[in-house]
């Protein structure tokens, strides 16, 4: 990847019929956790929304054993901009504001 790539679009993968738009630091995140983008789709899919976003930003947990992963995507028109993967471990406080949002 060099420094001019900005964007890595994903034809391929699909959510809320707009084609996935990776961020470059989105894409880094991915290779750190050892992710790819269906385990993206399937966060936002079958995730639940934790807090109020702004409209147009979407941002969703999934509990995976001692895991939680969280995608936060942005709309941008004709795609969805993945901005942030991430994993965090699960606690009693984490599940709760899962559960309260």
């Amino acid at each position: 990847m060099t420094d001019k790539l900005k964007y890595m679009y994903i034809h391929k993968s699909i959510y809320k019929d707009k084609p996935l738009q990776l961020a470059r630091s989105a894409a880094v995140e991915l290779l750190q956790l050892a992710l790819d983008v269906d385990d993206v789709v399937d966060v936002l899919e079958f995730g639940k929304p934790v807090r109020r976003r702004k409209e147009g930003v979407v941002e969703k947990w999934l509990v995976h054993g001692k895991h939680i992963y969280n995608v936060v995507v942005v709309d941008v028109g004709n795609a969805w901009r993945v901005v942030h993967v991430g994993r965090f471990t699960k606690t009693k406080k984490k599940m709760r504001l899962m559960h309260e949002g």
